[in-house]
């Protein structure tokens, strides 16, 4: 197929292209309470062309792009026309011009080989683990994905590289009934590779989180508070520092950081943890082809890698690492229970977003533990509703990390982070 595509490419005289070839293979399974409902496999190959054409306007030379979807059973006038068609759109995008990804070897890339249906099985089996008989709260219905991707990158340039790359993914419904009312909570997972102890933790959070959900009844008093999350939330708030240090933003002007800043603010003024934070590769390749590997994003705060693709690595003038969404944190010294004291820990929310451009995170509180301290004695009230909000600019240099960890398909680092003095809008 790809073949097919080059020729067509040469027949309209298109020097410069990429192609991806993607193949995913899937096993999914799907549960009403503990009865697997479906079992299903399926099969999907799509090929994306990407076709560059370079002009000048005024004299500053341009290149544009545009990318067209090609499946197998197009017939070759199909493919030509389509093909054309996205040749004709990238004369409409005025990118200045930049170099295109040449061939260059990955660091070793070792994936370990899984069958998908035993995969789904085992995962099964490790979310349902969590369900004991004293549970006091259920698995309404889950859904599992075990999923495979073949992929392969040609360019014009001579890059032509295959690899494989798992995600094993999925849904589960916990639900929770008391006199007063009846709650359901949804959690999703995401994992590179089966992650069999972590499902069963996060299930069985969810399990206690749901039960204490249909229990709790008033929200916080309005106010001040120091707030604890955790697990994807924290996943959250860090990632802010992912996407504020791409080079498109970078080069567009929407972050102010350059290489050796202190992403935290005035060195001085930092009293909480310093940021360690470390660009993780999970796969050998970009999708441009840019062989990627491991580097370190932070230390002690301070910017070490602008991460990006080609084009904005040229106009930064700055080696192109690949575009990163996973990443690592170095933990802190606190336990979670330590943090937990004198604060209100936000276990669950409706929806908790982070805004990459201001700074301004927050979202609505569906369970919260506020717990206080006295007399030597730890008084812990549930509460639920009410909403935070914060900024991240307010809040940075006195961040507090947990010791224990957390994992997900693209973050790995501090379980819990403690935020201090951060609005809590509520009765």
């Amino acid at each position: 197929m790809i073949s097919r595509i080059q020729k067509a490419l040469a027949d309209s005289k298109i020097a410069s292209y990429r192609i991806n070839c993607n193949k995913s293979e899937s096993a999914e399974m799907f549960f009403i309470k503990k009865e697997k409902d479906m079992l299903r496999s399926t099969e999907v190959t799509e090929y994306s062309v990407t076709v560059y054409r370079d002009f000048e306007i005024n004299g500053v030379k341009m290149r544009g792009h545009a990318v067209t979807i090609i499946f197998p059973d197009m017939e070759d006038n199909e493919i030509s026309k389509a093909i054309n068609n996205a040749y004709y759109a990238a004369s409409f995008v005025k990118n200045k011009f930049y170099d295109l990804p040449k061939p260059k070897n990955s660091s070793c890339w070792e994936q370990k080989e899984y069958n998908l249906k035993e995969e789904a099985f085992k995962l099964a089996e490790a979310l349902y683990a969590a369900q004991t008989p004293e549970s006091e709260s259920l698995i309404n219905s889950a859904e599992i994905f075990a999923v495979s991707k073949s992929m392969r990158i040609v360019n014009s340039e001579g890059i032509d590289v295959k690899f494989k790359k798992y995600n094993f993914n999925g849904e589960f419904v916990t639900s929770a009934k008391t006199d007063v009312q009846d709650v359901e909570i949804h959690t999703s997972f995401s994992y590179n590779a089966p992650e069999y102890s972590q499902l069963t933790a996060k299930v069985k959070e969810a399990l206690v989180t749901t039960k204490d959900r249909a229990e709790a009844t008033v929200p916080p008093v309005a106010g001040k508070y120091d707030i604890v999350l955790s697990g994807v939330n924290v996943a959250t708030v860090l990632g802010y520092y992912l996407e504020r240090t791409q080079g498109g933003r970078i080069y567009a002007g929407y972050s102010s950081y350059k290489k050796g800043c202190n992403l935290q603010g005035e060195n001085e003024k930092i009293t909480g943890e310093r940021l360690n934070i470390t660009l993780k590769t999970t796969q050998p390749y970009s999708a441009e082809g840019i062989a990627m590997s491991d580097c370190v994003l932070a230390k002690d705060g301070i910017l070490e890698t602008i991460h990006c693709g080609a084009r904005f690595a040229h106009y930064l003038n700055i080696e192109a690492t690949g575009d990163f969404s996973a990443f690592e944190c170095s933990c802190g010294s606190e336990s979670f229970e330590n943090m937990k004291k004198n604060a209100l820990y936000i276990a669950v929310f409706s929806d908790f977003q982070m805004d990459s451009f201001t700074g301004q995170f927050g979202g609505e509180i569906r369970l919260a533990y506020l717990l206080e301290e006295k007399d030597g004695k730890v008084q812990v009230k549930k509460v639920a509703g009410g909403s935070v909000n914060g900024n991240i600019f307010e809040v940075q240099n006195e961040m507090v990390f947990s010791q224990e960890r957390y994992k997900d398909e693209n973050y790995e680092g501090p379980y819990a982070i403690k935020l201090k003095n951060i609005s809590i809008a509520g009765e």
